[in-house]
């Protein structure tokens, strides 16, 4: 019935798990959750995680061990967005384009342009920063670690071989309940294949770390095979997928594993033995991206007509003329910002003086998430945001550090090439994609209650040469003097 004791001596049940694995096949597999009613079953899912997790707790009589910046900073999203959404000072009227004003509740208090967008997306974002508390003690043993990246290889490869046949066979497995959008750019669930290679950018790095990892071992036949299919079958529709932007960030991302050997010889992380040796891994770093490459070519028929040439610049004017009005809207921001989720009525209010031609579109997100976030949260909740996703991020790093594990270095990259991402594209605005990236984030963010911190700069007994053997030394002392 149970699985390993969580940090504070509540087991993870396999209700838990298995209501989260649910929601973590309904986040991408139900169109990535962004029309209803697929958000709402999303939202039901995740907030009956959470309860259970509760109720776990109430039954053992203990409280969960979290970190404090990590409650901390989620409680103020939430007190600041639910604040904002009761006192609402308009309403927006979409087919008008303008928002009618009305009278708030609390004239101290900060209002939001429109009450219902508001509240929709507060209901996402309490379940959001919810599973972020309950990945923070769920997956602090690490074989749950690793049941998570499992998780996430097996719904990624699913969306991955789902758009791979709809591009090899024009769409006929009928998974779309609605038609299609007119420039074709579905991939698998998604309706738009830059979040579709965005959330694949996030899945195939610690996939690839497992897939090393087997590499590395002797006999685990099964294991490498199951890794090497499932990467190839996420890296192939990455590539058919024909997103530029989430081509442009696999390459960085590649770029950093081609790197993982030199820092991890840097920093002397002897955790997990280099794949016979340094010069070994390169060779397998380069075959396996030309293989990958070749078969994406032979696997996307007619890739030459798949949106290569329609909508791949990075700074086409529209985005341009977006951003330039975001920047006005950051301005008068302020503080506390419009209220979350009002973006696209504040921004439909200013857009057909600052977007000429374009302006009929209709604009749901800026491609820029950072401005965006700053107009919805304003700039006090913007930074909130910051402190949620460095802890998190800070974690991982961490971890790496003191043990050299491929798995870490390959979250470390995910996080990082999604953060690099929102500059151009929306990924933090799709629910299946932030779904993911809580978890991550709570996972990573649980390192700081595992205790033992003064391992963080030696392993199997090897120390590196400057300044981190005078920090082991200066960690001795206290222990000794403690002692």
């Amino acid at each position: 019935m149970f699985a390993e004791k969580g940090n504070c001596g509540v087991r993870n049940s396999r209700v838990t798990l298995g209501l989260l694995f649910l929601t973590m096949v309904a986040g991408p597999c139900l169109y990535s959750s962004t029309r209803e009613p697929w958000k709402t079953i999303l939202v039901v899912l995740g907030a009956g995680t959470c309860l259970v997790r509760v109720a776990e707790y109430l039954w053992a009589g203990r409280l969960p061990r979290i970190p404090f910046l990590l409650g901390g900073s989620a409680g103020f999203l939430l007190l600041q967005g639910w604040a904002i959404a009761a006192n609402p000072e308009g309403t927006y009227v979409p087919y008008l384009h303008v928002i009618l004003p009305v009278a708030k509740a609390c004239p101290w208090v900060p209002g939001t342009a429109d009450a219902g967008m508001s509240v929709d997306t507060m209901r996402w974002v309490t379940v959001v920063m919810g599973l972020s508390v309950v990945s923070c003690d769920l997956f602090l043993p690490d074989q749950e670690r690793e049941r998570l990246v499992l998780w996430m290889a097996v719904v990624g490869g699913v969306v991955s071989l789902v758009g791979i046949g709809g591009r090899l066979f024009r769409d006929p497995f009928l998974v779309w309940l609605w038609r299609r959008n007119e420039i074709g750019t579905e991939f698998g669930f998604f309706r738009y294949h830059g979040a579709a290679g965005a959330f694949l950018n996030v899945v195939w790095p610690p996939c690839f770390a497992q897939l090393l990892r087997h590499l590395g071992k002797p006999g685990g036949w099964l294991g490498r095979a199951f890794w090497s299919c499932t990467w190839l079958i996420l890296v192939v529709g990455l590539l058919v997928n024909a997103s530029m932007g989430s081509l442009v960030i696999a390459a960085v991302l590649w770029m950093g594993w081609g790197l993982y050997p030199i820092i991890a010889r840097l920093c002397q992380c002897h955790g997990e033995r280099l794949i016979l040796g340094r010069g070994f891994s390169w060779i397998v770093y380069g075959a396996s991206l030309g293989l990958v490459l070749g078969i994406g070519l032979l696997v996307s028929p007619g890739i030459g007509d798949l949106a290569w040439k329609r909508h791949q610049s990075l700074w086409d004017p529209g985005r341009v003329a977006a951003w330039r009005a975001c920047l006005f809207l950051v301005r008068k921001a302020g503080l506390w910002g419009f209220g979350p989720g009002t973006f696209e009525a504040v921004f439909g209010l200013i857009k057909f003086g600052r977007l000429g031609s374009l302006a009929g579109f209709r604009w749901e997100t800026a491609h820029e998430d950072y401005l965006q976030t700053i107009i919805e949260w304003g700039w006090v909740g913007f930074i909130v945001w910051v402190v949620w996703y460095a802890g998190g991020l800070v974690g991982w790093v961490h971890r790496f550090l003191r043990s050299g594990s491929k798995v870490c270095w390959g979250i470390i990259l995910s996080l990082f090439g999604v953060s690099i991402h929102a500059f151009f594209d929306f990924p933090f605005q799709i629910p299946a994609i932030q779904l993911y990236i809580a978890l991550l984030l709570g996972a990573g963010w649980s390192f700081f209650k595992e205790g033992k911190s003064h391992h963080y700069f030696v392993s199997n007994g090897s120390f590196s040469a400057s300044g981190v053997s005078c920090l082991r030394a200066i960690h001795s002392n206290k222990e000794n003097t403690l002692g």
